[in-house]
């Protein structure tokens, strides 16, 4: 039987503290970020001549749920991890996470686009950075000067508003950067990347939600990477960082907001960021994605009433669940560390 995560009321319907009947759950409005997961870096294409491209962090979908028993009383969360770097190749995109009411009813934050690969002749996949929530730098070739042309990056298919009946929501994402001599950078949620000139490719910068500031769910992160996390995101919510692209003379750096960087490493994108891993100069493994994550806002009172499915056990092992910090609201937090993972969110009917 899969696992249910509550928090400890069992007044069966009644207030324990009085027992005088409860009122009916009636649900609400509530505020949520939902991110894709990040794409990853790339390395030269053998022989090993060239720079690879920066991960493109995964697209941020920020903003207002409704939620009550009359619009659903179960919502399917699917949460991606992210995208693994079996450099050198292209590899698309990065997996998208989904929030929806029913199969028809359905939001997605898109996944990062992985970097290009350096080396490559003329305008071919090998030196494409590919799109995605935010795009992947272009591959570089180890020529003097930007080529946007024939090394161009991934584009950016972040939808910048979806409103609904049930929502209202902005997507954040951004183009990677042109490859050069050196690879071009990931985009990141509030900026794209670097181009491709030596000391210029660094990874797109992030947005900040300091609604969802990583003190205010902090607890139920995924411990071992604790040390991460809580940099990466800090008091002011940054999610989305984009990867550095690499190359022999870069010293660019991973985007704020969980980014994976310095260039030529395999420096992953930072989990429960969406951030794109780093780019590396050889064709050795560049950096892989962060994994994505969705959090969800709701007054305190309400929390006791809704449960979480986790058919495959991640909250007791990869974090997640929820947190109450004792600012009136808390914070139900649903990892992609092993995904894409699957939760279903209940409302009492």
């Amino acid at each position: 039987m899969a696992p249910v995560f509550t928090a400890n009321w069992f007044g069966f319907g009644r207030n324990p503290s009085t027992g005088v009947a409860a009122d009916p759950f009636a649900g609400g409005t509530y505020t949520m970020i939902m991110i894709g997961g990040g794409g990853a870096g790339d390395g030269a294409y053998p022989p090993g001549q060239g720079d690879g491209g920066g991960g493109g962090a995964g697209e941020i979908k920020y903003g207002t749920v409704l939620m009550t028993p009359s619009v659903g009383t179960s919502y399917a969360v699917t949460v991606a991890t992210g995208q693994g770097s079996d450099a050198p190749s292209p590899q698309g995109q990065a997996g998208s996470s989904t929030f929806a009411w029913n199969p028809t009813n359905t939001i997605t934050a898109q996944g990062g686009g992985s970097g290009g690969s350096g080396g490559g002749v003329g305008n071919t996949p090998f030196t494409k950075g590919n799109p995605g929530g935010s795009g992947g730098g272009g591959g570089g070739d180890g020529e003097p000067g930007n080529d946007c042309d024939n090394q161009p990056p991934g584009p950016a298919n972040a939808q910048p508003a979806q409103n609904g009946s049930n929502y209202a929501l902005t997507g954040y994402g951004n183009p990677g950067g042109c490859g050069g001599e050196d690879g071009g950078a990931g985009g990141g949620s509030a900026q794209g990347g670097g181009q491709g000139g030596p000391g210029e490719s660094s990874g797109g910068n992030a947005q900040p939600f300091d609604a969802f500031a990583y003190p205010l769910w902090s607890p139920v992160a995924y411990g071992p990477q604790k040390p991460q996390i809580g940099p990466a995101v800090g008091p002011t919510g940054l999610f989305g960082g984009g990867g550095a692209g690499g190359g022999e003379n870069n010293d660019g750096s991973g985007g704020t907001g969980g980014g994976g960087g310095p260039a030529n490493g395999n420096n992953p994108g930072i989990n429960y960021t969406g951030g794109g891993g780093a780019g590396y100069e050889s064709n050795a493994t560049a950096g892989s994605g962060g994994c994505g994550v969705f959090i969800l806002r709701v007054p305190a009172d309400d929390a006791p009433s809704i449960t979480i499915t986790d058919p495959e056990s991640a909250q007791s092992t990869l974090g997640g669940g929820k947190a109450t910090p004792g600012n009136g609201y808390t914070y139900i937090v649903l990892p992609g560390v092993a995904g894409p993972h699957p939760y279903t969110i209940n409302l009492p009917g």
